[in-house]
């Protein structure tokens, strides 16, 4: 880790508890992939895929969605297992969206 993220977590470990830094990078991740989710979507015919390749985003005794995920996107979370099902889930999906899409411009 970085000097001075290492020192803070440092930092909320001393004044909050011993899993306090943890806690406190976690949520810093999500916030960030949360804000990421955001700028993917601005506009209601807006379409994209987020894709979170990281199992340590999870906790280990917990199922996704994580609790720190946006409730708005959580909801639509699908675990997949490979690349082959992630390349044949994103093609059906933008396929799908694109050909939705030009409907609306129509």
């Amino acid at each position: 880790l970085d000097t001075a993220i290492q020192l803070k977590k440092d930092h909320e470990d001393r004044i909050h508890g011993s899993s306090a830094g943890n806690k406190w990078y976690a949520a810093e991740a999500w916030r960030s992939i949360n804000q990421a989710a955001g700028r993917l979507i601005r506009h209601h015919h807006d379409f994209g895929a987020l894709i979170l390749l990281d199992k340590a985003l999870f906790n280990k005794n917990q199922k996704p969605p994580n609790e720190l995920m946006s409730d708005w996107y959580a909801r639509h979370l699908e675990t997949l297992n490979g690349a082959t099902s992630l390349y044949t889930r994103l093609r059906d999906f933008f396929a799908h969206k694109t050909k939705s899409a030009t409907k609306v411009v129509d």
